[in-house]
């Protein structure tokens, strides 16, 4: 298996070389990837190790457009992986309604797909099938990804995969730091965040919590590993951090400090957690550096809470005026689109609410949004249920559906299809809950 998955990506790697030579990346890029679908098809698995692995590689192409077709490639995985996905459940004879939460997911995705058929009809139809496509992403990860990463060897596979993912973004940041370049976005006051080649910084964020969350997990679920790697693993999670750091995001700062001091405590190794909470105290309060960039990024909610006068509309980056629009236009709607398709509108219904949960109200309406939560409440439930048979795992599930529920609050993760594949993927392993024990194949 692992020789195989060598040759594959050595393979791959040296057509994308003889293909750029002659055409664009992208296009070079789009056979590679229409190569690794094709194997997703045939050897599920393996093509979904490859597809984690160059999906960073594909979020650089957001701004090129394949000849022909007229779209990024972004909107090209996003759109096939999930369809090819349910091909592959049909194939491996995946009982959806005996998983776990299969109604309430079912029930979901049908909602979505009544929306999007709405949102086709005012709008375009190819929109309409674009929105449901990113929904689906994340059923998919959800019950495909565990199944097919079912024992302690397989997950290991998993875990390496993510953790390889992240090398290229993790590389881009720290030569951007070093030699500048690249794309930049600005932040707030006088920060600049890093962006890298990507679209914006969402990216970068993701790939530098998937990063240090994997490699927590990995090492702590597989003792035995070699020198070499336990060297790697350091240099990504110190690179990880430097990144993350310099990208000044709210959401990703907080995400990191929650997750590293619950992570330890949860696992009971409170030593650790203790020392990490010196340590963050010890920056807050010596380190000028530290505490100027974070009263930099926080200096409008700092001023307001001070009772400083400053809009409250302009607070979160404007995000709480924008959700004021969002419910005024929502309330001028008539009652059946309140309750079940909501506004039609693709600007509102994706990244353009910047709350997922608001998302949802304005895409689902009422009945949506209380399907969602009920969906939620009861993956924490599950997650509860499972973290005496399978605590570090399950524990993993926790923190990831913190991440999100943190997340959710400024960003939409539903929309993002290689946020989905991370995230929702793992707490689905968690949710099903298979035995840590004797399972190394």
């Amino acid at each position: 298996m692992k020789n195989k998955i060598i040759i594959i990506i050595i393979a791959s790697i040296v057509v994308v070389k003889l293909i750029v030579k002659t055409s664009s990346f992208g296009v070079g890029l789009f056979i590679i990837v229409g190569f690794i679908f094709w194997l997703f098809l045939h050897k599920p698995r393996i093509g979904m190790i490859l597809l984690i692995i160059f999906r960073p590689i594909i979020d650089i192409t957001w701004g090129i457009k394949i000849p022909g077709i007229g779209v990024n490639l972004l909107y090209v995985v996003g759109g096939i992986f999930p369809l090819l996905g349910v091909v592959v459940m049909i194939r491996e004879r995946i009982k959806f309604l005996s998983l776990p939460l299969a109604k309430l997911w079912g029930m979901f995705l049908f909602l979505n797909l009544l929306s999007s058929i709405y949102l086709g009809i005012k709008e375009k139809p190819i929109i309409g099938l674009n929105f449901f496509c990113r929904i689906l992403n994340g059923g998919v990860a959800f019950y495909l990804i565990p199944h097919l990463f079912n024992s302690l060897g397989k997950v290991r596979k998993l875990l390496l995969s993510f953790i390889i993912a992240t090398g290229i973004p993790l590389f881009m940041g720290v030569y951007q730091l070093t030699f500048g370049g690249l794309r930049v976005q600005e932040a707030t006051g006088e920060l600049v965040r890093i962006t890298g080649l990507y679209h914006d910084i969402v990216n970068f964020r993701l790939y530098c919590i998937q990063c240090i969350a994997t490699i927590l997990l990995y090492t702590k679920l597989y003792q035995n590993y070699s020198t070499l790697r336990r060297s790697v693993f350091f240099l990504l999670l110190c690179s990880a951090i430097v990144v993350l750091y310099f990208s000044y995001t709210k959401a990703g700062w907080c995400i990191f400090l929650l997750w590293v001091v619950m992570w330890y405590l949860l696992i009971k190794e409170y030593i650790k957690s203790i020392l990490i909470i010196i340590s963050i105290s010890v920056l807050l309060l010596f380190s000028t550096t530290f505490t100027s960039s974070l009263q930099t990024l926080f200096h409008k909610e700092i001023k307001y809470f001070k009772g400083e006068k400053i809009p409250i509309t302009t607070l979160l980056q404007g995000r709480i005026g924008r959700w004021g629009k969002g419910f005024y236009l929502f309330k001028k709607l008539p009652l059946p689109n309140k309750l079940l398709i909501g506004m039609g509108d693709f600007f509102w219904c994706t990244q353009g609410a910047h709350n997922d949960f608001l998302r949802v109200l304005w895409a689902n309406g009422v009945i949506g949004i209380t399907i969602y939560l009920l969906l939620w409440l009861n993956i924490i439930k599950n997650l509860w249920q499972n973290i005496r048979t399978n605590k570090e795992i399950t524990i993993f599930g926790i923190l990831l559906t913190l991440m999100i529920t943190v997340d959710s609050l400024g960003i939409t993760p539903s929309m993002y299809p290689n946020y989905q594949w991370f995230v929702l993927s793992c707490i689905g392993l968690s949710v099903h809950n298979f035995s840590t024990k004797n399972q190394n194949t």
